[in-house]
């Protein structure tokens, strides 16, 4: 059995979060082959957003570090490891475009690169991104409790 796009569209939260589609193309472009995630897949995928209460109860899959990279390739869907100005854009213009004046998105854009970008590149890598990240619990953050 696979899991379709459709199929994820179906649960309510995807659905009507403006973010939604964005995290279906993440789950099936970098964990599922052909437009489809197998059981597999999808528990491994979960088990990024297990919370971590103990140091005992953390896996290399839901380190902090793996959920931070797991946002960041919201952003970075050309996968060369950085955010790009468009890539900003496209993920600012889900969550506010319909509220918001492109020409502000785009300074809004164009700040926040200014404000994470340390090396001069234009862009923001991974390591800008975790760093600006510092002081936010990501496992709080991007965790989600599991019956136990």
């Amino acid at each position: 059995e696979f899991l379709t796009r459709e199929n994820l569209l179906c649960i309510s939260e995807v659905n009507i979060n403006p973010l939604g589609k964005r995290l279906i193309d993440v789950i099936m472009e970098d964990y599922g082959e052909n437009n489809k995630i197998d059981f597999q897949q999808f528990i491994f995928l979960l088990a990024k957003f297990r919370r971590a209460k103990f140091k005992s109860s953390v896996t290399e899959f839901n380190t902090r570090n793996s959920k931070l990279r797991f946002l960041f390739d919201m952003y970075d869907r050309n996968h060369d490891m950085k955010i790009d100005r468009n890539e900003l854009l496209e993920v600012l213009k889900m969550m506010i475009g319909g509220n918001v004046h492109d020409d502000q998105i785009e300074m809004i854009a164009d700040h926040t690169i200014n404000e994470l970008d340390k090396d001069g590149d234009k862009s923001i890598t991974f390591e800008e991104f975790c760093k600006t990240l510092d002081r936010i619990d990501a496992d709080d953050k991007m965790s989600m409790k599991f019956l136990s």
